[in-house]
């Protein structure tokens, strides 16, 4: 955690803050979903403008402004989503995940959709099964990954899928 602005002390006498940074990498939090298990978050970067604090516990903190970001890999995806083995996950455009099955004799793959469909969650659904048979992607082809004990007033805005590890 890094605490931006000058000067330090007049902010924490006043526990008033202007900024703050938080990161944060190789977190685990319960999600409530179809694949079940643990989500495992690679890292978040999250910046608070306008921290407040209106006694000595964090329990009385308001915060102007909360922005944040977290990456969530391909292979924490596919642990979440419940895949079998010998399928592949990798970016295949905006907000869509390609599936890659290859299981000896069956080879192909098909294109999931990743979505906000809530304040807390996201949605992942094979949009295109190419030549996959649905009973090979386990829970994968339909399910929703629920993010617990959000702030109050903090929900996710977008979601989006890129080839960063």
């Amino acid at each position: 955690m890094t605490i931006q602005g000058f000067p330090f002390w007049t902010q924490l006498i006043a526990k008033d803050f202007n900024r703050v940074d938080v990161t944060a990498s190789n977190e685990t939090i319960n999600s409530v979903n179809a694949g079940g298990g643990a989500l495992e978050i690679a890292s978040l970067n999250a910046t608070l403008h306008g921290l407040h604090f209106q006694g000595f516990s964090s329990n009385s903190a308001t915060v102007d402004q909360f922005n944040a970001t977290a990456l969530i890999t391909f292979t924490a995806l596919g642990q979440v989503g419940g895949i079998p083995q010998g399928v592949t996950l990798s970016q295949d455009g905006n907000n869509q995940v390609k599936v890659t099955i290859n299981l000896g004799p069956l080879s192909d793959s098909a294109q999931a959709q990743v979505t906000k469909s809530g304040p807390a969650q996201i949605h992942v659904h094979i949009s295109d099964f190419g030549g996959i048979p649905l009973d090979q992607l386990g829970n994968f082809n339909d399910f929703t990954i629920n993010i617990p004990k959000l702030p109050p007033g903090v929900s996710i805005q977008s979601v989006s899928v890129t080839q960063q590890v």
